[in-house]
């Protein structure tokens, strides 16, 4: 493992963003690895802090609820000090006063397509909003997000592209930053 990399003017974390199945946890993992960094997954610290999964949350309060919840949980992320590797819940861009708070980061963008989503998503048991039609609730959901995404994002890794990797994508990342560095 290489030295820690230290970020400059666009903060201290690097935000994964993306939509479910897009790979932030697999790529966001190895990120953290690479640079020495923790990983907050947003999932992850749900189930800690609440008890229940998002969906479980969803089911019983409805979307306005699981989405109160992960910008609580996002907002706290975003305040730590030391640098990190967050994933951003998927959603999370819709909200104005989440995006102005992702500004302080290094944003990183997990563009795949609807149908690369739904081959990868085998199960729809932690995913709140995936029911009915999985490939149609999809591409309304990159419809409504996508713009965000493009807005947001300083380095787009594009899922889709042949020989993607999970190496190739860390590899990119580390280099954007060392390039902020510079």
């Amino acid at each position: 493992m290489s030295n820690p990399i230290p970020l400059r003017p666009s903060g201290p974390h690097v935000a994964m963003l993306g939509m479910m199945g897009s790979g932030k946890t697999t790529v966001g993992r190895a990120l953290a690895t690479r640079l020495g960094w923790p990983y907050l997954d947003n999932d992850v610290r749900f189930v800690e802090r609440f008890g229940k999964t998002p969906a479980e949350v969803a089911a019983l309060g409805g979307a306005e609820a699981l989405h109160a919840r992960e910008a609580e949980l996002l907002l706290e992320a975003l305040a730590t000090r030391s640098a990190a590797v967050i994933s951003v819940p998927g959603g999370a861009v819709l909200q104005p006063v989440l995006r102005e708070a992702l500004q302080s980061t290094f944003r990183v963008w997990l563009n795949a397509s609807p149908e690369t989503l739904a081959r990868r998503i085998t199960s729809t048991d932690l995913r709140p909003l995936l029911h009915g039609d999985i490939p149609t609730t999809l591409r309304a959901l990159d419809a409504e997000r996508r713009p965000h995404y493009a807005a947001l994002a300083q380095l787009v890794l594009d899922v889709d592209a042949p020989g993607f990797t999970v190496e190739g994508a860390v590899e990119r990342v580390v280099e954007a930053l060392s390039t902020l560095e510079g």
